[in-house]
Formats: C-alpha cells, structure tokens, sequence
C-alpha cells in the first residue's frame, strides 16, 4: 500500500453507556444519518508504529452509539505492521491514508485536509473512547448555535501494568472561559473534545516544529478563535469518557528535557491582548509551578524543580494551587492502585483451520475496550497472521502444535509472569493442560472452552485417566464453558468438571445478507468441510455415495469436501479406486469458506461428536438445509425435520435418504432453508457468544 484509502468487519453489537444527567442523547436522530452526502462526524487519527494498541482504538470508535462518521487513520511512515492491523478491521467508514514519516503535527494536519464531516475529532492511535462519547459531545453542537466546541474529562491509564494514574489537576472545567481556564490547567486533551469543522479548519494548524505542546498549542489558538474573533463558546461535559494510556519511555514521559521548549509556546499565547492581567500571572504562576512538577517527578531533578517552584510564587503567591495540589497529589499516592482494563491470554493448541482458532477470532474481533489480549498458538496458517493482524507482534506467543512440552510451558511462564494477565481462556484439551498448568505456577485464574466432549474412542484404562485428570483439573480451573447444551450434559454425565463451575454459551456466526435461493439440479451440490481426521470421519461419506448408488441416485449428486488433514489424501485414492472419483472433490483447504456454500443443496456432516459446529451454524446462517449425524453438538445446532434431518451415526443409507428428500421436495427444502436462517440469527448471535464469553472471565478474575 502507498498513500491508498484501504476500507477497511462492521461494527459489530454496541452496548451503549450511561450519558451525564441533563445531557440529550442523539443515537435514534444520527442512527439514519448514514445517507448523508458527507458524514456527520469525521474522526481523526495519527498512528506511528502503533500496532499493539491501534486495533483496540477502532473497536472503540466502532461500537460507539452514534455510527454517522468517518475515520481517517493516517500512517506516519509506521514499519511495526500498523496499516495491516487498521486493513483488518474492515468497515467502509475507516480510510488509512499512508505517508513518509513528516510526525504528528503533519499526520494531524494532513487528517484535517482530508475531513468531510461537519465535526471533526482527533483520537490518538493508542487511546480509546467509551461507547456513548460522541453520543454525549453531540448534543450541544446540535442545539445550541453558540456553541463550537464540547470536551469531557479522561482517566490516564499506565499501558505497562494497566493502573490507573490519579490526576491531582482538575478534569473538566464548566465553569466561565475555557480559553482562559485552559491557560492554567490542560483541561482537555486530544481524544476528548468534539468542534464544529469550520473552526478546526480555520485554526492556524499544528505547529511541526514544536516538540512538545503541539496538541496545546492547537487547541489555545482554536479557543481563542471561539472566544475572541467568533465570540463563542466552548461547553464542557463532566463525565470522564476517554482513556488516555501513558506509555513508559514515549513523547509523554519525556518532556523534561523540553520544558523550555513549552514555557516559550505558551508565553506566546499569555502575551494575547485579550487576557486580563489577573489570569495571566495566575496562569504563569500555575505553568512555572506544573513545570517544577514534572521535573521533579518526571526527570527525577530537584534543582531544576525547586528553580520552578520559586518562580511559581514569585508570581502570584496567592494561587491555591500552589498549596493544595501537593497535599492532593501526596493524598493520592497513598492510595492504591487499580487496574483499569482486563489482560486475558487466549491459549489455543492449534491454529490451522478449525472451530476451535475460528472462535478465539471471534472473540478477538469483539474485544470490549477494557479488554487488552495476548494469544499464544503455534504458528500455523492462517490463524496465527489473523490474531497477529489483531492484537499485534508483541501480544503473539508462538507454542508447539498441539504437542505439550516442558520448555514451552517454561517459556509460557515467563511471559504471562511479565505480561501480569488477569486471566487464562484456554480452547480445547491441548490448550486446556497449559493453562491449568500455569494457573498452578502463576497463580493466574483460568477458563477453559471444552470445544467438544467424546470418550466413546478411547479404551477403558485411557477413559478413566482422562476422566481423571479433568476432575483433578477443574479444582485448578475457575470457571469452565460448553459451547452446547448437549456438551455440558456430557461433562456433567462424566463428572469432568462440577456442574457449578459450568456455563452454557452458545457458539455465535455472522449473519451473511441475503440467501441464495435453491440451487438447480440435479446434479445437486452437497458441501462439508473437514480436518480430515477420526472426528470429522470424512471417509463416511463413500459409504454415502455407495448407498445413493444402490439406490440409483448417485448420478443426481456431487460431493465438495473443503479442508485438509491427515485422511484426505485416502479418501481421494479410495473414490478413485470404487469409481467415485468423478463424483467427489477435495480442492483443500482455502482463506474464502463461504463461497464454497453458494449453488449447495444442503451441508452435510459425517462428526462422531461435536461441541456446537460452527460450519453447521455458518451454513445455516447461508440458507442451507444441514444432513448430520444424530450427536453431540448437531442435535444441538439442527432441529431435526426443522432446519434439517439428523441421521443414526454410521447408517449411511438413512443419510442417503436424507439427501434424496431435499433433493426431491423442493417445500421442503425451502421451508427448512428459512428455518434454518431463523435458527441461526435468533439463537446463535456472534455479538450475544462474545459479550456472555467476556463476563465469564471478568467472573473468574473478580471484575464482574
């Protein structure tokens, strides 16, 4: 990509948040707005090698309550994979336009020459909103004409432990000038204010050649454009709705050795003539003293600070500030900390195609603004790229394909130790035993996603043992999910796990738009997709294509088998050898699924068991009649005779029979076909899967 818009999932199910008292909300007047010629709001945001953080940023501005905006993320030359995280969140509303590193300033200033929207935002790319911000700013703008620009306050948050960092500074000044009140104190910040387009625009732009203040500096002119040339105002809402992350070692923490560098830009906006003599000496005063501040307890260098301290006084003597804010800030040192997000470790035993890497994804893809993730999977494809492109290089942990081994949980300690996760969400056996073996070493809570019940395979000694180790392993799991009902009758049956500990949360798909109506045959096309192995039982369906031979209706079908695995290379050479090799397709495994449900009679399954398949869901969701085996997991998915038939495992003439009805009936292909959809969208909802998932761990961490 170079200097291309890339559109870049919709936004996925909003949970709106409380609005201040007295504040109208605007979500149903901006909810239709989508077909304005220009969109309402325009968001902008600066990004320089910020993948980790960027993807948590636009879900913040996705699940926001008013959904009228566009966002402009312009890229400053990042070379750490940010364009390809902002490429994956892919909603028409987000534009990433790239450039040569020319620094905030000029990213910022290029983000206002692109702007269409009648209000215009900045976000940094490593902060995030709550979901009702630009619910809230709005407002104001809308009804009140004298208005130009709304902000709100903010907490400050340490990115490397998640604490929040108390402000001895007030949050939101209400009350007279804000021009004035924000030469005293950084009443707002970037990220929390909402102007009306002409003003931004008609603002003298950052300057690229300050070092520091540059967000300051804007703002003060563009309040003294409201204040003094518009005669306007700026309103301020006391509700602390953005987060602002403090990163160790970033421009933030750095400003010490610049402090001249902002004492000169705001001596540039004291000396304005419109300022009374009083508020300027007591934002002197407050300057030189917030200057001693940060040397002190920025650089750590007394002298300095003292030198500020002095000059404070001198000043105005008679500033409260001078002697209540280090009582507050000494107060509120004393305090304990609190973390303010969520740091959860996905753990997967693979990431090939699969059920169980599909749902880590979509878990990913949801991720709630408080929620900060790591995933640790081997470095298979294409899962592994698809969580990387999500939450980012650092936040990866690359692990054996489902092979346990000491070294890896050595290894695995060592990062969770640094990472300090509140929280272990571990998918299937694999993953399961590494969790609970960190849980015991790191003392971290742990959930695991059984994604799948089946003892019918093993022998009596390996059935007892494995029975075994998940009751001795559940008292080391806080909390367990079955992704069906049938599942967790199943761990209940076999006492793996107390029936306390248990939640039920269904799997979750998309719901594609449209259905395809019935396909015209024959022959009619009937899909599966496998992995190939003693699961998936792919090798079934030759007995199924015999049977529909003995019945003399072979030649009306034909048989797409999409995936890979360890049996697909036999099932190939068996159907060449019974003759069927005209009959049956194996194309392998491929990144775009779904195409392979468009002209299909119906999805077909051949599972010996199941937790909830999510291609059943998937092509439920698509219109399509499901033939399935009669197990765990598809009686849960498929309403027999409702949105499909369900078959006695290993009969494969009932299964024959099953395909030749949906062939034959067309009413009842149709009938199922719009059952099947229903099913799906009101019973298996993607958003309503994450949204229960997330509370389970809040749950096991003591966050609920």
């Amino acid at each position: 990509m170079h200097c291309d818009d890339v559109m870049l999932p919709a936004a996925p199910h909003r949970e709106s948040c409380p609005a201040p008292e007295g504040v109208v909300t605007v979500a149903d007047t901006t909810r239709n707005a989508s077909g304005h010629a220009r969109p309402r709001i325009s968001i902008i945001i600066p990004a320089w090698n910020i993948a980790p953080w960027i993807g948590q940023t636009l879900r913040s501005i996705l699940s926001q309550t008013v959904d009228d905006f566009e966002c402009i993320v312009i890229d400053d030359g990042s070379t750490d994979g940010t364009a390809q995280v902002v490429a994956s969140v892919a909603d028409p509303r987000i534009r990433c336009i790239r450039q040569p590193n020319a620094g905030v300033s000029a990213a910022r200033n290029r983000g206002i020459a692109e702007a269409q929207g009648a209000f215009i935002t900045f976000l940094d790319g490593d902060d995030y909103w709550l979901p009702c911000f630009l619910e809230t700013l709005l407002p104001p703008l809308l009804t009140r004409p004298e208005v130009d620009l709304v902000y709100c306050g903010m907490t400050m948050f340490m990115d490397d432990d998640g604490t929040v960092k108390p402000q001895p500074w007030g949050n939101v000044h209400a009350t007279g000038n804000v021009w004035w009140d924000m030469l005293s104190d950084s009443v707002m910040l970037m990220g929390a204010w909402l102007a009306r387009a002409e003003v931004v625009k008609g603002c003298r732009p950052f300057d690229p050649t300050l070092r520091v203040g540059e967000d300051r500096d804007f703002l003060l002119s563009m309040l003294e454009d409201i204040y003094h040339q518009r005669h306007h105002e700026a309103v301020g809402i006391d509700a602390r709705l953005l987060r602002y992350r403090q990163r160790r070692g970033s421009g933030v923490r750095q400003v010490a050795d610049a402090l001249q560098c902002e004492w000169h830009m705001m001596d540039r906006h004291l000396r304005h003539e419109g300022i009374p003599p009083a508020v300027r000496r007591r934002a002197y005063s407050d300057l030189a003293f917030k200057m001693g501040v940060i040397a002190a307890f920025g650089a750590r260098d007394i002298a300095p600070a003292l030198r500020w301290y002095g000059k404070a006084f001198a000043l105005c003597p008679m500033n409260g500030n001078l002697y209540w804010l280090p009582l507050r800030k000494m107060f509120l040192s004393l305090r304990p900390r609190r973390r303010l997000h969520m740091k959860v470790l996905f753990l997967s035993a693979r990431a090939d195609f699969g059920g169980g890497p599909e749902h880590v994804l979509q878990l990913l893809r949801r991720l709630p603004p408080d929620v900060e993730a790591a995933v640790a999977c081997p470095e298979d494809v294409p899962y592994w790229e698809r969580f990387r492109n999500i939450v980012g290089d650092d936040n990866m942990f690359s692990m054996p394909h489902r092979a346990f081994t000491l070294e890896a949980v050595a290894r695995l300690r060592r990062f969770c130790r640094k990472r300090g996760f509140d929280v272990l969400h571990a998918h299937g056996k694999g993953a399961g035993l590494y969790a609970r073996v960190l849980s015991l070493l790191c003392g971290t809570p742990s959930v695991y996603t059984f994604h799948g019940v089946h003892l019918g395979g093993y022998g009596p000694l390996k059935r007892w043992l494995y029975g075994a180790y998940e009751r001795a392993a559940s008292w080391c799991t806080r909390r367990g999910i079955a992704v069906s009902r049938g599942e967790r009758d199943a761990i209940e049956a076999h006492g793996l796990m107390p029936a306390s500990k248990v939640s039920v949360i269904m799997n979750g798909v998309e719901m594609p738009e449209g259905t395809a109506p019935r396909p015209a045959g024959p022959p009619w096309l009937v899909v599966s997709f496998s992995r190939f192995d003693m699961q998936k039982n792919s090798l079934f369906l030759l007995d199924v294509a015999r049977a529909l031979q003995e019945q003399g209706r072979l030649d009306g079908f034909r048989f797409l088998l999409v995936g890979d695995g360890p049996d697909r290379a036999r099932l190939l050479e068996q159907a060449a050898a019974q003759g069927l090799g005209d009959r049956v397709s194996c194309p392998g495994a491929t990144p775009t699924p779904h195409e392979a449900y468009a002209g299909a009679l119906c999805y077909f399954s051949s599972s010996r068991w199941e937790g909830m398949p999510l291609a059943v869901l998937e092509a439920m969701a698509h219109g399509l009649p499901v033939v399935a085996t009669d197990v765990v997991g598809n009686r849960d998915a498929v309403a027999d005779g409702v949105t499909g038939l369900l078959y006695p495992e290993g009969d494969a003439g009932a299964a024959a029979r099953g395909l030749v009805r949906l062939a034959d009936e067309a009413a009842l292909w149709a009938a199922m076909a719009h059952e099947a959809r229903a099913w799906v969208a009101t019973r298996h909802d993607v958003q309503r899967m994450a949204d229960r998932t997330f509370h389970e761990l809040r749950k096991a961490c003591g966050r609920a």
